[in-house]
């Protein structure tokens, strides 16, 4: 390997002089020899050797590893031990009327009688909460609550479904016991659906609510999105 360097190296001493003993070097030097110019030095040269060292000793670049996978997040699809194994998927048929049973019971009032829909590890996420209510015992707590909040008299009503098998999208209104449309009463839900125990019955592994918010900011939310644009432009560093 060869390196060439802006400086030549240093005249030869005239025959008969002593040499003069060099001080050894003040830093760890790795021994090797380097091709300058056409002359071999060695490490016993360390002028030289440090202003060629990081072009000709440079270790090679290492891969970087592939990142682990990561398990799969707690309340999904395949985390119920009561999943029947060998189980056929969940046609389009099976998955309307589960969520057709849930919004039934929805509907009527009582809302904790859907609790015996979902698995014991099921993970209900209502969008208007902090956090999501994680097992069977707290979605039946949530659904207590709704049931005490709720005037009696209001309806549920389930406007449309998109069945995908163990997938299933729904759009949703909530309605006044005169029939009128609740302001702000409208969402949509997204599901996961298994199937559990021996009997194989499709259950909620996965429940997701998205109700219409209250309060509209959209020009403030719009404001507010362009001011966090502006700034991650002039400090692109924010985003590391």
């Amino acid at each position: 390997m060869a390196a060439f360097l802006p400086f030549p190296p240093s005249p030869a001493r005239p025959t008969g002089l002593s040499p003069r003993r060099r001080a050894p070097p003040r830093w760890p030097v790795t021994s090797a020899a380097l091709v300058i110019r056409g002359r071999s030095w060695s490490s016993s040269h360390p002028r030289l050797f440090a202003g060629a060292a990081h072009m000709a000793m440079a270790p090679p670049e290492e891969s970087s590893p592939s990142p682990p996978s990561l398990p799969s997040p707690a309340g999904s699809a395949n985390t119920s031990a009561n999943v029947a194994p060998d189980s056929p998927p969940i046609s389009a048929a099976e998955a309307e009327a589960a969520v057709r049973a849930l919004w039934a019971a929805f509907d009527s009032g009582a809302f904790s009688a859907a609790a015996p829909l979902f698995t014991p590890d099921a993970s209900y996420v209502d969008t208007l909460y902090r956090k999501p209510f994680a097992g069977r015992d707290a979605i039946t707590g949530h659904l207590r609550d709704m049931e005490s909040a709720f005037p009696s008299g209001f309806r549920f009503v389930l406007d449309d479904i998109a069945p995908g098998g163990s997938s299933v999208g729904a759009r949703w209104h909530v309605e006044t016991p005169s029939g009128r449309s609740l302001p702000a009463g409208r969402g949509a839900s997204m599901y996961t659906l298994v199937r559990e125990g021996d009997a194989g019955h499709v259950r909620f592994a996965e429940a997701w609510d998205f109700p219409e918010p209250s309060i509209k900011a959209a020009g403030a939310t719009l404001l507010l999105l362009r001011g966090v644009s502006a700034l991650l432009k002039l400090f692109p560093w924010l985003l590391k």
